[in-house]
């Protein structure tokens, strides 16, 4: 009886181990790292700062029409870019109210040349493609730029102010200008660390927005951000 119990466990096992691997074919998970890198010069000196995000892309059966067959997760934080005066420049994982220029969707627009057939199948899919690209970069488009922000005062997250990347003379004064921003894929780790040591308020989760009491009815850009805009562990 014991032996008979032992045989239909095992045969519980393998078949069960059959079917996770059977749906994990069909619904497959890809993971890559991408770095952005944001140039700036000021001064006559160039400004270098990079950040390097981990975006994980898990495919699901389409069950209602309101679940989409993709959920998109990231990992890492914004870029800081360090000026004189010691002014930053941050370039947000999220916020700006175009979401293919977001960290988890970005890197799908900028290489979307690569080989693939989004009509047949995870296997065939953009993500697919991008878990095999090794360390290609790519200038972004003004149009895929992130949303950029400083603050006045980096202690008070109410003085967050957006930023236009093209015009950072208004903000910055004469002779700052953007050179760049680039998307690369990369081995390197997600980024960790850095954006707290320069904005220790920030907290341990993303959904908190920077005015917590602000009024949605009147909403300024601290009520609008979240801290999952600069963050995501």
């Amino acid at each position: 009886m014991r032996r008979r119990g032992l045989v239909s466990l095992a045969v519980f096992v393998v078949l069960g181990a059959a079917a996770f691997g059977l749906y994990r074919y069909m619904w497959p998970v890809y993971s890559w790292n991408q770095k952005l890198t944001v140039a700036v010069e000021a001064g006559g000196q160039a400004y270098v700062s990079s950040s390097i995000t981990q975006v994980t892309v898990r495919y699901q059966p389409q069950l209602l029409p309101q679940i989409g067959v993709a959920t998109r997760t990231i990992r890492g934080e914004a870029v800081a870019l360090r000026l004189p005066g010691d002014r930053y420049l941050f370039a947000l994982l999220s916020g700006s109210d175009n979401p293919a220029s977001h960290a988890q969707f970005v890197a799908a627009n900028v290489f979307s040349d690569l080989p693939h057939d989004p009509n047949a199948g995870p296997r065939e899919s953009i993500s697919a493609a991008l878990v095999d690209l090794n360390e290609v970069s790519r200038l972004l488009p003004a149009d895929l730029y992130p949303m950029f922000v400083t603050f006045d005062e980096l202690s008070d997250p109410l003085t967050v102010r957006q930023i236009d990347p093209l015009n950072l003379e208004a903000e910055f004064g004469a002779g700052v200008r953007l050179l760049s921003v680039t998307l690369a894929t990369s081995d390197e780790p997600a980024s960790n660390g850095t954006i707290k040591s320069i904005l220790p308020w920030l907290g341990d989760f993303p959904e908190p927005s920077l005015d917590p009491t602000g009024d949605y009815r009147d909403a300024t850009l601290a009520d609008k951000l979240q801290h999952g805009d600069f963050l995501r562990d």
